[in-house]
């Protein structure tokens, strides 16, 4: 399942519609619920998990409040939820109102993996080993436009040329599911009290959704960290076109587009 959504053509967008051969037709959207909402979650206490102690990261609390207040207080954005310490997949993967897939853009801040999220555990020898992995996110069926993963190697298994752009080759390429965008990182990325600060401060600032978490993480984060984003079309993010996908309030948010076998990515190594 996908969302559903009125496209408007308005003269007053000055919306181009090609007749070239070869050229691509884009069209901005309407949201799908009406309600232009932002949602995070953070992990700080994460105690053992499959018996490892993980450090605890109380700075994804300013990380990931500075970004959902930035937002909120930016027309027409406004806060749905602010989650910490999670133990359960409900909030990242249902497709309720007060879950991920019932924002417009989902914001995580904790510790990450290749292809999964671990959640934060109990306080047993062996802790809670659960995790939220790609195959249970499939985000995107609802309203959700937009997910930032500001964890650790969350996207490392998700290389668009080395996949053959194929979503079943990659791990979180496979949660693209009428989501326009997934950001993340293949490397490590280091807690910062306003890195939330600055991926929003781009996002408001005329940048689109690709540019403003490469620039806003650039902010923050130490040299030889590569971020990366996958989307399910080309036009989301699609530089040498210029072509990209902005949030809503900035006025050029594209369309969904109907999800399908392929993806693309795009590195941003900081130097």
């Amino acid at each position: 399942m996908y969302k559903k959504r009125t496209v408007i053509l308005s003269i007053i967008m000055a919306l181009v519609l090609s007749i070239s051969a070869g050229e691509s037709v884009l069209a901005l959207a309407t949201d799908d619920d009406g309600l232009i909402e932002v949602g995070g979650i953070y992990n700080a206490d994460y105690q053992c998990w499959l018996g490892i102690p993980w450090s605890d990261v109380p700075i994804t609390e300013d990380v990931t409040v500075g970004f959902v207040d930035y937002l909120d207080n930016y027309y027409p954005w406004q806060r749905n939820f602010i989650y910490s310490d999670v133990d359960e997949e409900g909030p990242f993967v249902d497709n309720d109102s007060q879950s991920a897939d019932g924002v417009d853009l989902f914001f995580f801040c904790g510790h990450g993996g290749e292809d999964y999220i671990p959640l934060v555990n109990d306080q047993s020898p062996w802790g809670n080993s659960s995790t939220v992995d790609y195959l249970e996110a499939q985000w995107g069926e609802t309203d959700l436009e937009w997910v930032m993963l500001f964890a650790c190697n969350t996207l490392m298994g998700d290389n668009a040329a080395s996949d053959n752009n194929q979503k079943s080759n990659g791990k979180f390429a496979q949660a693209l599911d009428g989501v326009h965008m997934i950001c993340g990182a293949s490397t490590s990325m280091n807690g910062s009290t306003y890195a939330g600060y600055w991926i929003a401060y781009y996002l408001t600032h005329g940048y689109c959704v690709g540019d403003a978490w490469f620039l806003g993480c650039a902010e923050t984060q130490p040299s030889g960290t590569n971020l990366r984003i996958i989307f399910e079309e080309m036009c989301y993010y699609n530089p040498a076109n210029q072509e990209a996908d902005y949030i809503w309030g900035t006025g050029g948010t594209l369309s969904d587009m109907t999800p399908d076998d392929d993806y693309y990515s795009y590195d941003y190594l900081i130097g």
